[in-house]
Formats: structure tokens, sequence, C-alpha cells
């Protein structure tokens, strides 16, 4: 059976996707219409002058070092590899008073220095995402959306920025918040996160990141691969998969501990029930990618039904390819890849958790900061994939 898994495992691909580029200059260009039309701004706002801004989307996969994400503009999914060299920053909303003094900053929006300007959109801080980090920013400057200027904040109250030549500019501002960007880590690489990107160049469809950019979720939860440092009473010590800053995260009593055993291959045969878990093949019908297969009727723990992830269960009824028949009689094949673990799930417990033992967090913020989790799953295969979308 081992070999004939083996043999029959398949990597699932489908067409390439227009250029995000051109997908992204046509997005934008249609917002920024729809923005003249309905009150003379744009609503997204360039990456760089004349640009269309960074490919966005929301994490469903985390495996090895390949993100894979919902793209915010193309169906289907798109695959990402990121290295220990990619910047990486954190994106949130913040009060454009809580902006400190001096700090980088870029405003897009409509008008002129003689009859007066007014921000529509303002950005902050690192300016990576924004793609002018690297500009010098004198004077008001044109665009295909409309207008943008920038250089370092000298008043949030009202605003005012003194570009890269020294001179200062005034604007009234639409908004009083600002899209503020902090350098961030690894560490914040979770499924579930927003995130846009840059790329530079692409291998067999997968796109080698040059930089991204997190948005900041506050409160919503999200899925972290990591290693045990230590434990103190709830509190666990972890590095982080993608990083390397140890971590404390609150383990809530509420908390469920759970462990993960791997079962061999030959468990498999043609009558068996089996349990699959992962994401619909691209092409549609009844297909999936498994992400990993379970014995028997289950469910995999958290598992999102809101999100692109999909669940069956059925009969074996064939191993080339692999197919389950489920109980209404409706076939579905599964492409297996070399890395499909077949698992089980057995309890476990807060105390027989040991320092080196991978670990599965579903971890949140709390109100006052602290990061909880209220699920634990030890020895959690890497390539598993938690999915959770808007």
């Amino acid at each position: 059976m081992r070999n004939r898994l083996t043999e029959t495992a398949r990597v699932v691909g489908g067409s390439r996707p227009p250029s995000p580029q051109s997908w992204g200059d046509r997005t934008c260009r249609m917002l920024a219409v729809l923005g003249v039309l309905f009150g003379g701004f744009a609503i997204c706002p360039p990456a760089r002058a004349g640009e269309a801004p960074p490919q966005a989307g929301i994490i469903v996969s985390i495996r090895g070092d390949i993100l894979e994400i919902q793209p915010a503009w193309l169906t289907g999914h798109q695959r990402l590899l990121v290295d220990p060299k990619t910047p990486v920053i954190e994106q949130s909303e913040v009060p454009l008073a809580k902006i400190p003094v001096g700090a980088r900053i870029v405003c897009y929006g409509r008008g002129d220095l003689k009859s007066g300007l007014t921000a529509f959109y303002i950005a902050a801080g690192d300016l990576r995402s924004e793609g002018v980090d690297k500009q010098k920013l004198i004077g008001v400057m044109n665009s295909q959306w409309g207008v943008y200027w920038g250089g370092s904040l000298k008043s949030a109250d009202p605003l005012v920025i003194t570009d890269d030549a020294g001179t200062d500019i005034k604007a009234d501002v639409r908004s009083g918040s600002a899209h503020y960007s902090q350098p961030a880590s690894m560490d914040d690489i979770i499924i579930g996160r927003k995130i846009s990107y840059e790329s530079d160049k692409t291998n067999g469809g997968i796109h080698h990141v040059t930089s991204l950019a997190i948005e900041s979720t506050p409160g919503k939860a999200g899925v972290v691969f990591a290693t045990v440092v230590s434990r103190k009473a709830r509190t666990l010590t972890v590095v982080p998969r993608f990083g390397s800053t140890p971590v404390d995260i609150v383990v809530l009593a509420k908390a469920r501990v759970q462990r993960q055993v791997t079962l061999d291959p030959d468990h498999v045969a043609v009558g068996k029930t089996i349990s699959a878990w992962g994401v619909p093949a691209q092409g549609g019908g009844h297909a999936v990618v498994a992400y990993a297969l379970m014995s028997g009727a289950k469910m995999f723990p958290i598992a999102s039904s809101d999100g692109p992830d999909r669940s069956v269960v059925g009969r074996v009824t064939s191993l080339e390819p692999f197919t389950l028949r489920d109980a209404k009689a409706e076939d579905t094949v599964l492409y297996i890849t070399g890395q499909t673990p077949l698992v089980d799930i057995a309890p476990s417990s807060l105390d027989k958790l040991r320092a080196g033992d991978p670990v599965m967090l579903l971890v949140s913020k709390a109100p006052g900061g602290a990061t909880t989790t209220d699920y634990v799953l030890v020895d959690a295969s890497p390539i598993l994939a938690f999915a959770f979308a808007d």
C-alpha cells in the first residue's frame, strides 16, 4: 500500500493565472473610475507612482516555507515562497494623531498646492509596501489615480508634511486615520492573516516573495506551528515555525489538548472508511487536494466550514485514482502528494507537554494584549492547513 500511495501521488496544478500586475492594473483602473463617479477619489492607492498595488490575499495554508493564499482579485489559490531574508512588515489602521512626528508618510488624494489638497488615503511608517520607500518625495506628483505627496510628518492636526526638499505641504483629510506599517517578523505569519506581497520570480507557479506586509487583524484566530521551549503552569513558551524569538502563549482553562498519531499507509485499503481534508482541486468537480487523511469517519479539529478547505468522509472504492464514495453515493477523487499523512487524533493533556514537542496552536489576542490558545495539537504535521477566511 505504501508504494501504491506513492506511485499514485499527484501534484495538482492548473493553468497559470494572468499576470498579477495586469490584473491589478485593470482592477485599480476600474476602482479609480468608480471613485471619480462616486466622490472623485481613488479607492485603491498605487504601490508606486502610476503602478498597481502589490498583490494581496488571505493565508489559507502553510507548508514548510510555502504560503498558500486566496488572492484578493483572482480565483483559485497562489503559492508563495518565503525565506529568512524576506522583509516583513505589519500594517494596521491607527488614528492619525498617534503617528509619531517625523515618521515617513505619503498621502494619496486630489487637488494642488494652489487650490488646496485633500488626502483620501494616508500611509505612514515603513513604506515598502507602498513602493515609495526609496523614492524622493518632492512637491505634489501625479499618478493614474490622482495626486500624491509625502515626506516627514510635521503635524497631524492640521495635517502638515515636510517633503524631501524641505517644503511644508498642508492638506485636508477625508479620514482621521492612517495605514501605519511597522517592522514585523516571521513569527507573525499565521493562517487567516491578510497579506500583500511583491515577488521577483516564479518557479513552477510558486512566486518568490521579496517583501511581505501583514494586515493587522486584532482578535482574529489564527494558527501557529511552533516548538515548545518550556511550560510554567498554563503558560507555554514556544518558538514559532518561521521565527527564532520565543513567544509566551497562555493556554486557556477550556483548551483542548490532543496528539496527532501517524498511521501506517497500509491501513488504507479498498472498502475502508477514510476521512479526507484538503481544498477543492482547480477546475471544480468532485476532486480534492488532500492535506491529510484520517482513519474512520472523523472530522479534523477546528477545520473551518467557512473557508476554502473541505472535509470528505467515505468508503475507498479505488486506489488509482484514489476515490471515496460518501453516504450519498457521490464519488470524490483525492489527489495525494508524498507529504499527505494518514493520521488519527488521540487525547492528551497540558501536563504531558515537554520541551522540544512540535505543536500546532489556535491562537487569539486577548483584550489586554496577551496571546492565548484554546486548542493545542501535539506532533502536528507541519503541512496541515487549518483555514480561516473572511
